[in-house]
């Protein structure tokens, strides 16, 4: 389990709870929700990347086909 600062808090349905007062259950989950948060970034840094590296493959296709 981490060790939250008193002063993190989270936001649930427009209430702000203090982590440090989460019972140790509430405090996984928010760690769950972290990491997923987390893991979605990635995922959508992944995406841009492969929208980027697709729509160079396609210029250089159609460079190559002359029809740029």
């Amino acid at each position: 389990m981490n060790n939250f600062s008193d002063a993190r808090v989270i936001t649930i349905d427009d209430v702000e709870y203090r982590i440090n007062d989460l019972s140790d259950i509430a405090k996984l989950q928010v760690e769950n929700i972290h990491f997923s948060d987390e893991q979605l970034s990635q995922l959508r840094n992944e995406l841009s990347i492969s929208n980027t590296a697709r729509n160079g493959y396609l210029r250089a296709i159609q460079k190559e086909l002359g029809n740029s």
